[in-house]
């Protein structure tokens, strides 16, 4: 029988409140209802049912809301009074902000900080709070605001389908956490703000999924100063700087099925001291570089793909260190990866259409690459080494198909590639200036009639010096058959197993191998 009567008030509960588009509360978790109307209330109403709506959200400053209560606005009203938190729910009995009165067709009501000229919704040190189907626009600075201490942590906030548009001034933001705080932004969208949609500072936590963040002066996410930033299902559009960027750290975001297009200073980034993690995640037709890893702590791009950026796909310099696995590029991005200064891992890579080089190590770097491909439309080169005293270690196992000039390139001293399958160089297949030793290293003799597969003195005079005249040290380049005799490789002179060869070197006199 109490279940019967327990089932029976339920029900009841859910029909009386079929006008608020709210997940049902266990009974235990409702307190009272403040409905507020901002075109048919009244401030000397009670307030606490839609007859008896009050008119103006100031009304709620000086009243002491208890764990459980609900304040319902009016859906498609305008709100010019701004909203500052003073209490705070309980767990499983939260404060909740909604709408009521709603309809297919209704809009979320808007609270409008231009006529107060403040923040529209904040909460200060405050815990257990839900906000949901509100819009806030042209707050001073931001729209929605979390702040709170060590001791008192503003915690479990979570806002769902709401929106933030027009953010005021330089440090405007949409959703904006500052302060030790933890919560949850999700089926939200934000834009057009003087900062950022979304931006977390100091020791700030937030999980943010399903959001359409847009035309900021700044970047879409800011995450900085110890902060920690997850985000799931996020658009980041046409933003002045980036998409998503992890600032200045120490801090870290994670990024899972993103998409960054159109920014003006690349899709995603990892600033000094900071790490950050892309699954999935997509970049394109950003003005930058796609994925970015400045000095940052070690950060990650997994299954991730490019598309026609107008600088490279994954960026990594001033001592970063990016691991880059299982990712597709291609479209045109000049670069497909840069490692600048820095180190970088790059795995089960696939490239195309790449305008200039696919992988470029420039300036004391180190690259570790493996099962990595190259396919039609390199302008330049499949795989670079530039910049005098660049290093690079390869583990290469990869083809380079159809590039323009040349599937590889060292122009510094020095390479060590091993696995490398060559085809199909318009000029010829390796070049360059600068020492290479390795292994396993293969070129094919399709190259147009008169070209050599490979076109480098210095690179091969400074490869035997590496060993110089130790048999079983020296380079197995395997040549096309079509040049096993005549002046393919052009240098100067060269030594095989502490033999001295003449140049122009004779390839077929070793039967096609050095």
């Amino acid at each position: 029988m109490k279940k019967l009567i327990l089932i029976l008030l339920l029900l009841a509960c859910g029909r009386a409140e079929a006008f608020v588009p709210i997940a049902r509360l266990a009974v235990g978790n409702i307190g009272n209802y403040w409905f507020i109307n901002a075109t048919n209330g009244s401030d000397s109403g009670g307030g606490h049912s839609a007859a008896t709506a009050l008119l103006t959200t100031s009304n709620l400053v000086a009243r002491k809301f208890l764990p459980g209560d609900m304040i319902l606005l009016k859906a498609n009203d305008v709100y010019t009074n701004v909203i500052v938190f003073t209490n705070s729910g309980q767990p499983l009995r939260p404060i909740t902000f909604d709408w009521y009165g709603a309809s297919i067709t209704a809009a979320n009501p808007i609270i409008d900080g231009s006529f107060q000229g403040q923040i529209c919704h904040s909460i200060t040190s405050q815990t257990n709070i839900r906000v949901l189907h509100l819009d806030a626009t042209k707050g001073n600075p931001d729209c929605f605001f979390i702040t709170g201490s060590p001791t008192a942590p503003a915690s479990n906030v979570v806002y769902l389908y709401c929106n933030a548009t027009g953010a005021v001034g330089g440090n405007g933001n949409g959703f904006h956490e500052d302060g030790v705080s933890y919560s949850v932004v999700g089926n939200f969208s934000a834009g057009l703000c003087g900062d950022h949609s979304l931006s977390l500072h100091s020791n700030a936590w937030c999980f943010a999924y399903n959001g359409y963040l847009y035309s900021d002066v700044k970047s879409a996410v800011e995450n900085i100063s110890n902060s920690i930033f997850i985000g799931s299902n996020l658009t980041g559009i046409n933003c002045t700087n980036w998409g998503f960027e992890q600032d200045t750290g120490p801090g870290f975001m994670s990024l899972t099925n993103c998409d960054a297009i159109g920014n003006l200073s690349g899709g995603y980034a990892a600033q000094a001291g900071s790490g950050m993690t892309c699954d999935h995640c997509h970049a394109e037709s950003n003005w930058g570089a796609a994925f970015t890893c400045n000095g940052g702590a070690p950060s990650s791009c997994n299954n991730c793909t490019v598309f026609s950026n107008a600088v490279s796909g994954f960026l990594c310099e001033g001592g970063g260190i990016l691991t880059v696995i299982s990712n597709t590029i291609g479209g045109q991005t000049p670069w497909s990866t840069i490692i600048a200064s820095t180190a970088g891992m790059v795995s089960n890579f696939y490239e195309h259409d790449i305008a200039n080089a696919g992988i470029e190590s420039q300036g004391h770097s180190l690259v570790v690459g493996q099962l990595v491909e190259g396919t039609s439309g390199a302008n330049e080169y499949g795989y670079r080494v530039t910049s005098t005293g660049a290093g690079i270690s390869t583990n290469l196992n990869s083809t380079y198909n159809g590039s323009s000039n040349f599937c590889v390139r060292c122009d510094a001293f020095a390479a060590y590639l091993t696995n490398i399958v060559m085809t199909g160089g318009a000029t010829a297949n390796y070049t360059g200036t600068g020492g290479v030793w390795g292994n396993s290293i293969s070129s094919d003799s399709s190259l147009p009639s008169g070209n050599g597969d490979i076109l480098s003195a210095a690179m091969l005079s400074q490869f035997e010096s590496i060993t110089p005249g130790a048999a079983g040290y020296l380079l197995p380049l395997t040549m096309g058959a079509a040049y096993q005799g005549g002046a393919n490789v052009v240098g100067v002179p060269f030594y095989y197993n502490g033999v001295a060869a003449a140049s122009p070197f004779n390839i077929g006199a070793f039967g096609g191998h050095f």
